[in-house]
Formats: C-alpha cells, structure tokens, sequence
C-alpha cells in the first residue's frame, strides 16, 4: 500500500510540473508545441532529479555491521516494520531485520530491542510478528517492547525520538533495517534531530530486486527531500 501511494504521489507531483512548464511556455510565449516541450522537460526533469537520489544513495556510506557501542551505555535497538506475508509470517525483509536484532543482543551491543509496525486489516501487526519470530531467536520477552501504531519510517522516527530519546532517556539507539532503506532513514533522523546508529540487515537481494528497492527508495527520498513526506 505504502509503494502505491509513493508512485501515485509521485505522478501527482510530474502532473503538477507538467501544467506548472505550460504557464511558464505561455508566459514566455513559446507556443509551438508547448504541449509535447513541458511533456519532455517534466519527465526530464523527474529522471534527473531521480538519477541524483540514486547517486546520493549509493556513494553514501551506511554501517553493514551495526554499531559497537560500551555495555555501560543504555542501549536499545529499533526494528523498523517491513511486509508480513500471508499466515502472519515475516517477509524475508522483516525477519533478517529481527535477526540482526537478536544477534546485536546476542553480541551485547544492545541491552533492549524496540520492534515497531502496525498492521493492515485482518492480520497481525508487523511489530507482533516481529515478536513471534524473535522469541524463537532465544531472546527474553523482558528486553522485548512493542509499538503496534506507527505505519512509516517517519511515524517510526518520531517514534523513536518522543519515546525512546525523550522520555526513557535512551543515549544510545540503533536503527535497523535493510541496506537500501538506510540511507531515507538517515535523512529522516537528520531532519528531526534524532541521532542513531544505523546497522544494516544481512538480507540479500537479486539485482532485480535491487534496482526495483532502490528505484524506490529514490522516489521517497526525494518526497521526503521535496515535502517532508
């Protein structure tokens, strides 16, 4: 659902610079073809601006191990929420979240770990499955919250600043997710002043499934560049 209110944002907003580069033909007056050159320069405009978030994302360093932080720091670890399959089962994305999770806890790295998501209609939340899965993981139900409202990476951002930076005074945080979602999650953080750790998850894509991830984590970072969203 979240994928399908990106793309459709994002061909309100080309709509938008589409009728914005007709009034401007217009009041430049060229009117040969004025239809078919705001067309072009629109989606030229939209390619440029998406081959920038793709080569920001790619030359930006994001830690694949996670952070390695004192035991003597109260430290907790954020899953942030992915797809659950039919069943209520993780999708490989969420699980290798959990379990770097359970391996940051196993290590000593993080004395908590924070799972977060909401859920659609039907089935449980994204956080819940998280659960079930983790405790097969060996990992204590006491170190082990849950936060079954949050829907999107800044719902979870802010989540994490109110909550867990705020008011339980966490000094150290660790946000995990997949490789190709850290780079948004960054940004985000930047933007509300939350200061984390991110670690990336072991999870392992085909090329095609890279190209189809980062493709649309360009498009979300540059919602979120452009309107906060």
């Amino acid at each position: 659902m979240q994928v399908l209110i990106i793309i459709a944002f994002g061909l309100f907003q080309l709509t938008q610079l589409f009728f914005i580069l007709i009034v401007w033909l217009k009041i430049l007056k060229i009117e040969k073809l004025i239809y078919l050159r705001a067309l072009v320069n629109s989606i030229f405009t939209a390619m440029g601006l998406l081959i920038f978030a793709l080569i920001f994302i790619n030359t930006k360093s994001i830690n694949r191990k996670g952070a390695t932080l004192g035991n003597n720091k109260p430290s907790i670890a954020v899953v942030l929420g992915a797809a659950v399959w039919s069943d209520n089962k993780p999708s490989p994305s969420l699980a290798f979240r959990v379990d770097k999770a359970a391996e940051l806890h196993k290590e000593g790295i993080v004395n908590k770990i924070q799972l977060t998501g909401g859920s659609a209609p039907g089935e449980l939340s994204e956080a819940e499955v998280s659960l079930n899965h983790i405790l097969k993981k060996g990992i204590s139900r006491d170190n082990i919250w849950i936060e079954k409202n949050t829907t999107s990476t800044i719902e979870q951002v802010r989540f994490v600043k109110k909550e867990l930076i705020q008011k339980k005074q966490f000094n150290s945080v660790v946000i995990i997710s997949d490789i190709y979602h850290l780079q948004r999650v960054k940004e985000i953080c930047n933007f509300y002043n939350v200061k984390a750790d991110l670690a990336a998850s072991n999870l392992n894509l085909r090329t095609d499934k890279i190209i189809f991830y980062q493709l649309r984590e360009c498009t979300a970072l540059l919602l979120f560049w452009l309107f906060a969203l």
